[in-house]
């Protein structure tokens, strides 16, 4: 049966390659969104290689600054519910590399300007 099951990721692989002959970095993309951000794919290949499977282990070695492209493509191409999933996984990476002093600095001034227009309005 795991040997059908690996059989069957190489046949996609390759039929990857093929359908991306003229792109090397389409069909390497392709397969990364196919096999690493679609959390049931990945946990069918961990268990196929006899690897443990963690859903965090994917983010362990990404940058928290490509976090955002990540979700962005998993939720475009695999949907909400990966997405959620991602997004559980991710939030104190991606809480890190806000700058929430400029966070902070840019909601005041947007403030002023919306009490600025209201007092103009009704005042």
């Amino acid at each position: 049966r795991k040997f059908f099951a690996m059989l069957n990721s190489i046949k996609s692989a390759i039929s990857t390659n093929i359908t991306n002959s003229r792109n090397f970095h389409a069909a390497g993309r392709s397969k990364v969104i196919e096999t690493q951000l679609r959390s049931s794919r990945r946990m069918k290949l961990c268990n196929l290689q006899g690897i443990e499977y963690s859903y965090l282990s994917i983010f362990a070695g990404v940058e928290p600054v490509l976090l955002s492209n990540i979700l962005a493509t998993t939720g475009g191409m695999h949907g909400l519910s990966e997405l959620h999933c991602m997004l559980i996984a991710t939030v104190p990476d991606l809480a890190s590399i806000v700058n929430k002093k400029a966070v902070i600095k840019d909601r005041l001034a947007q403030n002023a300007i919306d009490r600025a227009a209201l007092d103009a309005e009704y005042l």
